[in-house]
Parts: C-alpha cells; structure tokens; sequence
C-alpha cells in the first residue's frame, strides 16, 4: 500500500467514526417505551436490545423505538400500501 492509499484509508476511516459518535450521541434519547404501543422497553435485557427497533432521525434529533409487533404492524402496513400502487 503506497502512501497516498493508507491517507485515503485513514481518512475513510476517520469518516466512519465520525458518523459511530453522532449516533452514539443520540443513545442517552432512547426511550423506555414502544412509541405506538408504550410497552416498556429494559435496555438491560439482551433479547429486548436484539429484537426491539430503533430509528434515528438525525435532522430532528429524535429516536423512535418500537417492539416487534408494532414494526411487524407497520412493515405490513407498508407492504399493503406499495402493493396497492
């Protein structure tokens, strides 16, 4: 690897860890309940943190969490409403 590769590759590199600390940023906004449903969300339970989905929306500065089930409602939902078009 010549020089000027390892420079773009740092810089890459320094790139990406940017974006990892802005979302990690947003982590201390996580909420404790599903925004449809409000069942309590344990940020100490594994299989809650592996299951449960989070969406960031960096221009608001918000985080959405929702359980399996509501996210199963909406891709479905979702699903129904391309299928229409």
């Amino acid at each position: 690897m010549n020089r000027a590769q390892r420079r773009k590759a740092a810089k890459e590199k320094k790139g990406k860890q940017k974006d990892v600390g802005g979302i990690m940023d947003m982590f201390d906004k996580l909420p404790d309940r599903c925004m449809t449903c409000d069942k309590p969300y344990d940020k100490k339970d594994k299989k809650m943190v592996a299951t449960w989905n989070v969406v960031v929306r960096n221009k608001e500065e918000k985080v959405n969490l929702y359980c399996p089930e509501c996210w199963a409602k909406a891709q479905k939902i979702i699903k129904e409403f391309q299928e229409r078009e």
